[in-house]
This record gives structure tokens, sequence and C-alpha cells, in this order.
């Protein structure tokens, strides 16, 4: 249940950016100067610019990396996690090298993988998968780390296998 305090603050939240947008195009909306142009002629040159003409070049290139570098990260980073949560040798064997990558800013790393993969597709998904990996990874193995063992024996009893 939302309070009467709470609702006035999402309140004021919606109406703070409608009304900045609106005393914008009243104060714009009759410029002739280029470099406050109104907004109307904004909005309209936006609407040219980045939503038609380069929409399918630009935009859905760009999410169709985003995708397939998400959905490689997320199923490389659950089975390497799954394989470090399961197995606690692999897990500290593999501790300095995932503390390593993991505190190396991604945008540092885009000269090793452009001599490794080139331009293109493969380095710019292979950029996003690295970046949404560690979240995954580290998670799934920290969660199956956490399983508490009386479940683990409850699971036994019942005559599951690992």
């Amino acid at each position: 249940m939302i309070g009467r305090r709470q609702a006035g603050l999402y309140l004021l939240e919606l109406i703070v950016p409608i009304g900045l947008v609106f005393l914008w195009w009243l104060v714009s909306r009759h410029s002739a100067d280029p470099y406050f142009p109104p907004l109307g002629k904004s909005w309209a040159e936006f609407k040219r610019v980045y939503i038609w003409d380069h929409f399918n070049d630009d935009v859905l290139y760009s999410l169709r990396h985003f995708a397939i570098g998400t959905v490689a990260g997320i199923v490389v980073g659950f089975l390497i996690g799954l394989a470090m949560g399961l197995s606690p040798r692999l897990r500290r064997n593999l501790a300095p090298l995932t503390e390593f990558f993991r505190a190396t800013p991604t945008v540092a790393l885009i000269p090793i993988f452009l001599i490794m993969f080139g331009p293109g597709m493969t380095l710019e998904a292979g950029l996003i998968g690295l970046g949404c990996n560690w979240a995954v990874m580290l998670n799934t193995a920290d969660g199956l780390r956490g399983v508490d063992p009386v479940m683990i024996e409850t699971a036994r009893s019942y005559g599951l296998t690992r």
C-alpha cells in the first residue's frame, strides 16, 4: 500500500519532467536561433535522423549484437558458475584468474579482443558477453555454495544424485 507521501513523490517525479518539456516547448516555440531551435523542429529532426533513416542500419545492428552477447554471456557464465559452485577444487583453482579478469575493465580488453577476433560482430558481441558474464558466473557459484546443507541431505535421503 502506497502512503500519501509516497504517492505525492511519485506524482512529483512524473510532473517535473513533463513540466520541463512543456516549459522548453513554450520558451522555444517562436525561436529562429539555429542554436536554440523550437522543440517541435528538434523532435521532427530527431525522428527523421535517428528513427527512420538509421533504424535498420544502427539500432537493429546494435540490438542484434547486444542480444547475442548477452545470451552468450549468460550461458557461459551459468555453466562456469555451475562448475565452480559444485566443485570447491575448481573454484579454488580458478579464483585468482576470475578475480584478475573481473577487476580488469572491459574497455581495457578491446585491443586484445581486436587482435584476437578482428573488427566486427564477434568483437562487439564478445565484449558484451564478457561484461555480463561475471555477474552471472559469480552469482551462480555463490548461489550453489549457499545452499543449506540440510536441503542437500534431504535431497539425498529422497534418492536424488548430485
